[in-house]
């Protein structure tokens, strides 16, 4: 009897089950959820690994295999924050709107849409930073990213003619991205109970005031 020789197998492909690709989400999600609730309850310093994965209902090992350590899900908190925010709307409406009070209107609505969802998150990576290293890199690149976005917008006003005679490149760009930050938004909106479009009307006709012709 011949025998039939077997043909070579290549490597497997591992299975991904779009059920256990769900379930892997709604574990991420609950994690980022019940860290974002206990850094905003104890700190992040003080709050451990363990601690989150008791409050999500999951093992240690769950933690480590969905994000591998706290400055990892603490970006991926900060990634939703963003997506939530919309930064597509955002180089929509800078590109749909070529008129600069427009585009500065379109910035503070972006950041009011991450600050009303992301201050306590934004808050917590400053805060932490004081001590850890990563963090305070991930703050720092964060604003460097703002500030560089923004910065290319002022270069085009300059070369359209519409900055403020005398106001240099740098100048605008240093006022628009102090005037459009976090700290601003927490003042007037937290601090002092101002109404988010009261607040981003008044920021809108200042930030043009300081900038524009």
């Amino acid at each position: 009897m011949s025998r039939v020789k077997k043909l070579p197998v290549g490597p497997k492909r591992p299975y991904r089950s779009p059920k256990r690709q769900q379930q892997a989400e709604a574990t991420r999600q609950r994690l980022i959820a019940s860290a974002r609730r206990l850094f905003a309850q104890k700190g992040y310093a003080a709050t451990s690994i363990g601690a989150i994965a008791l409050d999500a209902g999951v093992a240690v090992q769950t933690f480590y295999a969905a994000f591998g350590s706290k400055p990892a899900l603490l970006l991926a908190l900060l990634g939703t924050m963003e997506t939530e925010a919309d930064v597509p709307r955002l180089n929509t409406e800078l590109q749909a709107a070529p008129d600069p009070r427009n585009q500065i209107r379109a910035f503070i609505d972006y950041g009011l849409r991450l600050y009303a969802r992301a201050t306590d998150v934004l808050e917590t990576i400053r805060a932490a930073g004081m001590a850890e290293k990563d963090l305070r890199d991930l703050w720092i690149e964060g604003e460097k990213h703002r500030r560089l976005a923004q910065r290319a917008l002022v270069r085009d006003w300059a070369k359209r003619g519409v900055l403020k005679p005398g106001l240099s490149v740098r100048s605008a760009s240093d006022i628009f991205w102090a005037m459009t930050g976090p700290d601003f938004y927490r003042l007037f909106v937290h601090e002092c109970s101002w109404r988010a479009e009261g607040y981003a009307q008044w920021l809108t006709e200042t930030t043009a005031a300081l900038l524009l012709r």
